[in-house]
């Protein structure tokens, strides 16, 4: 992965000359999944495959690619912890369950519990 890359150049990059930006994304990406062990590469493909997906289903909206692209990040991390607390033998708060974020899911207000916390 090239070192002299920042965040400034990338931006005006992308902004002159979006076609080099994507041309350049994509041999840092390579190069950075080259760098990994080979067992690892696999999953990296496997992951870069589902985040261009994502980028190309929301090719409209850079917003909305972000969102969903954060939303796999979260549900990774989520599915994680779970596994982490399970090997730990650590009662998990949320029942056991890997949490699914859901894009626009309401939260019901009436089922919150108040604790009472001593002065």
């Amino acid at each position: 992965m090239s070192s002299e890359l920042d965040f400034d150049y990338l931006s005006k990059l992308y902004q002159t000359d979006p076609e080099k930006f994507e041309e350049l994304r994509a041999k840092e990406i390579e190069a950075l999944i080259e760098s990994a062990s080979s067992k690892s590469q696999t999953r990296l493909r496997g992951l870069q495959f589902q985040i261009d997906a994502q980028r190309e289903i929301h090719k409209n909206s850079s917003l909305g690619a972000c969102i969903a692209i954060s939303k796999m990040m979260h549900e990774s991390f989520e599915e994680l912890r779970f596994h982490l607390n399970e090997a730990a033998n650590i009662k998990d708060p949320l029942n056991h369950q890997p949490l699914q974020y859901e894009a626009g899911a309401s939260v019901d207000a009436s089922s919150a519990k108040v604790l009472q916390f001593s002065r």
